[in-house]
């Protein structure tokens, strides 16, 4: 996942998507329709669920400013232990531009409300943004051979996440979708800053390890 046209596939992927997502579900009657439609069969298929909704307003709650400038920092920190300097700074940048872009298309994208209900659209959603942004940042942290399992073990998460918000009737599927092409699109743009980056074996050990091994080298005192 460290290619040039790999990074430069999610760009235009994740961008594409987004923009797909916002014309056929928010600016078409036909789509918000559908929109409103799958959340409404959602929320009725898992929203009444005492067990699930426990579950999700977990999860929901979970999802905090904290917990994700926490989780960010150290998966900042555990890069630059390891070496990989550059790869924690854009990480913790991955992170912070996806939530807050996800805040500003909030404010500028003209978002019709739904005919059906009146309530007006929420595209994207902040809670995935935050979520995904933080699996995007683990991709960008982690060295290069281990982002693939990075996305596996973190894509759950936002599914998660997502079909929180939706069976809680915080968000339409458009929203959730928006979110993660929105973080795809950022995590291209951070591969694309980080480029080709050797695993820590090559370009030796990171400083916290380098000073534990002069430590052990210099024997006790």
């Amino acid at each position: 996942m460290t290619r040039s046209g790999t990074a430069q596939r999610l760009v235009l992927s994740g961008s594409a998507g987004f923009a797909v997502t916002y014309e056929a579900l928010v600016l078409t009657r036909p789509g918000r329709r559908l929109d409103d439609a799958v959340m409404a069969h959602t929320v009725a298929w898992l929203g009444r669920s005492p067990g699930w909704s426990s579950l999700a307003e977990q999860v929901l709650d979970a999802v905090s400013v904290a917990s994700c400038v926490a989780v960010v920092l150290l998966l900042a920190l555990m890069a630059y232990a390891a070496g990989r300097t550059r790869q924690a700074v854009v990480a913790l940048v991955t992170a912070a531009a996806v939530a807050s872009l996800a805040q500003v298309l909030k404010v500028v994208l003209l978002r019709p409300g739904s005919e059906l209900t009146g309530v007006a659209n929420s595209l994207p959603s902040g809670h995935v943004a935050a979520v995904a942004g933080l699996v995007a940042a683990a991709v960008i942290a982690s060295a290069p051979r281990r982002r693939w399992w990075v996305v596996a073990a973190g894509s759950p998460a936002v599914v998660t996440v997502g079909v929180a918000v939706v069976a809680s009737g915080w968000h339409r599927p458009s929203d959730v979708l928006a979110s993660i092409f929105l973080a795809v699109s950022v995590c291209g743009c951070a591969l694309c800053v980080v480029g080709e980056v050797d695993p820590p074996s090559v370009v030796g050990p990171g400083p916290l390890r380098e000073r534990r091994r002069q430590r052990v080298a210099a024997g006790p005192r």
